[in-house]
């Protein structure tokens, strides 16, 4: 169809005169600039929303990161009232049983008096028995009335000891209240920015919908860590840890799970969400920040000219400029960056350049305990 068309045309431009013939050709020539425009002006329009896309992906997986960040410090303020809730109410427990105990000697005492007399005192001094016996019960008596006021006196204050313990324990009790509160509001607004998310992401899959834009994107994605590692390698200090080179292929894995390698001598683990991301090697932060197609990335430089580098994360628990140990939980395992499935993307680089992670870690997938 399309030749029995081409030919039609070339019949028709044969027969017309060539006045006629030069007026189609310019009709021709500016439909093929208006379609050229068109196109022009979507690829345009294409880039424009996928910067955008990506700009509001950004600070949503910020958001993501803050409000995890935010539980996870909660939990733990959570867990140490309730902890210190119930070391106050062994106290109160234990000033109780000593409380007990003085108002038993002190009914002792009362009684013990009581069955001597209230006058004892008084008929001794009018008794004209021996002077030292009397003198031995009079001080007998003082002792018990000394020993009395120091009863009475402790019981005063574990009672007031008990009633601060209260307070105390009211006032932990209330604190961890609180913090279950602000957590489950925190919950709240996690879930809603997680629901942002899947729409920001559902837009940039639409938009790179095509193989064609597609390639473009992961070859941008690309071209954007390369230039971040390059410059990185101009502005990083000399390190003085171990040489890596000693355990290689006897690295623990940053996070277990199960694996795929990736294009250029990157590695995928898939794993739970939230669960802790571990430096395989003692060095020091020199990136942690949200880098595109990458998500939340931290990269660490161990010395040597090795890198190590940790991306997609949901949480990132160190900074640039922070030594971190191996085994050192580093970071937690997200989805950010646009991915669709909970993972952690793991490379090795050398000089720069991206080097086989599975020759450096152990055979076994061992994890940091």
């Amino acid at each position: 169809m399309l030749i029995t068309l081409i030919l039609c045309l070339l019949l028709n431009v044969a027969q017309a005169s060539p006045h006629d013939r030069l007026r189609q050709k310019k009709q021709q020539l500016n439909r093929v600039i208006k379609n050229i425009e068109k196109v022009n002006a979507l690829i345009s329009k294409t880039q424009t929303s996928r910067a955008q896309i990506l700009v509001q992906l950004k600070s949503i997986e910020h958001d993501i990161a803050d409000y995890a960040l935010a539980i996870e410090r909660l939990d733990r303020r959570i867990k140490q009232a309730m902890k210190e809730e119930a070391a106050l109410k062994e106290e109160l427990l234990v000033l109780e049983n000593k409380l007990s105990t003085h108002q038993h000697y002190l009914s002792q005492h009362v009684l013990a008096s009581y069955q001597l007399g209230r006058d004892d005192a008084l008929k001794l001094l009018l008794n004209q028995e021996n002077s030292r016996r009397i003198a031995r019960l009079l001080h007998y008596y003082a002792m018990i009335s000394k020993a009395r006021i120091t009863l009475i006196k402790k019981i005063e204050n574990l009672t007031s000891a008990i009633t601060a313990q209260h307070q105390e324990i009211k006032s932990r009790r209330m604190l961890a209240l609180n913090l279950k509160t602000r957590k489950a509001l925190a919950h709240k607004r996690l879930k809603q920015r997680f629901k942002a998310r899947q729409k920001i992401v559902s837009r940039l899959n639409r938009n790179l919908k095509s193989a064609k834009n597609r390639l473009k994107y992961l070859h941008d994605n690309r071209a954007s860590l390369e230039s971040l590692i390059a410059k990185l390698g101009h502005t990083t200090p000399p390190t003085t840890y171990d040489n890596i080179r000693n355990v290689r292929s006897q690295l623990r894995w940053p996070v277990v799970g199960k694996t795929r390698a990736e294009a250029n001598n990157g590695l995928l683990i898939k794993a739970k969400g939230g669960e802790s991301v571990h430096a395989v090697f003692p060095g020091k932060v020199i990136f942690a920040n949200w880098l595109r197609g990458y998500g939340l990335l931290m990269i660490v430089d161990h010395g040597h000219d090795y890198l190590s580098l940790y991306a997609h994360c949901q949480n990132l628990y160190k900074k640039t400029g922070d030594k971190v140990l191996a085994g050192e939980a580093i970071a937690s395992v997200g989805s950010s960056g646009g991915e669709r499935q909970n993972s952690l993307y793991f490379e090795i680089r050398y000089k720069g350049q991206a080097i086989n992670p599975l020759a450096w870690l152990s055979k076994r997938k061992t994890r940091f305990s």
